[in-house]
């Protein structure tokens, strides 16, 4: 598995969200990251502690379950988003899709993608 580049922000619908890691966020609300929509924000818990650093993957899926709050959230299903093991399953599907692409990048440089999308 060769990992995922949490990024430190992107767009979705328009709207500007930033990726902050933060060190106390499992201390105020018991959880390893938060969806904050109202600041166009996703949180993400660095360890647990100074002593206990979180696997990557752990972050990497954490990342995608906020993903899937802010995606739910932007499609006005906000039922959906509450449905928190739903939002994890999506969640984890995407982090294991994400993880496990494989890329041909010397083949992926000849393909004439103009003529492979219609252009």
């Amino acid at each position: 598995m060769s990992g995922f580049r949490i990024p430190k922000a992107f767009t979705m619908f328009g709207q500007r969200i930033q990726v902050k890691f933060v060190d106390d966020l499992i201390d105020g609300t018991d959880c390893v990251g938060l969806a904050r929509l109202r600041k166009n924000v996703i949180e993400l818990q660095t360890g647990t502690g100074p002593q206990i650093v979180r696997p990557r993957e752990q972050t990497e899926q954490t990342f995608f379950h906020e993903l899937v709050h802010w995606a739910l959230d932007l499609l006005c299903e906000e039922e959906l988003s509450k449905d928190e093991k739903l939002v994890d399953k999506i969640g984890s599907m995407l982090h294991q899709a994400f993880t496990t692409m494989e890329y041909d990048e010397v083949g992926a440089q000849k393909i004439d993608y103009a003529r492979v999308m219609g252009s």
